[in-house]
């Protein structure tokens, strides 16, 4: 597991540093944005989901973070010209499809929900 997120880690600052290195990259903020924006659209419906909703699965929280991130990217693509931030179109979608998944592909865990119901109860006190 160690030597795999390693690998992870160096095949991402691989590909950050060919992005950065383009003559069309843009301005070190605008790279930050977009950053900022992914992240958000991916693990933003994920979270949120999993801290309001005791019925969130895997599931639906891989999907979501997959579609979010997508969506992010590709809005970036293709409609950056609209004037919206990535981050609002990819954070809905990603929130629809975690949101639906988790209807759909159900996964009875109690464990699970008795982890939410004594998280939500500590909160309470």
């Amino acid at each position: 597991m160690l030597w795999a997120g390693r690998i992870v880690v160096l095949a991402i600052s691989c590909i950050a540093l060919y992005i950065a290195s383009r003559p069309d990259a843009g301005s070190i903020m605008s790279l930050v944005s977009n950053a900022w924006g992914v992240f958000g659209a991916a693990f933003g419906p994920a979270i949120m989901l999993s801290l309001f909703w005791k019925k969130f699965t895997y599931n639906g929280a891989a999907l979501g973070i997959f579609t979010g991130a997508i969506v992010d990217i590709l809005w970036l693509t293709y409609m950056s010209d609209t004037g919206v931030y990535e981050i609002i179109p990819g954070f809905f979608v990603g929130l629809v499809v975690a949101y639906i998944t988790s209807l759909i592909l159900p996964q009875k865990s109690a464990q699970v929900e008795e982890l939410f119901d004594k998280a939500l109860k500590m909160s309470e006190e």
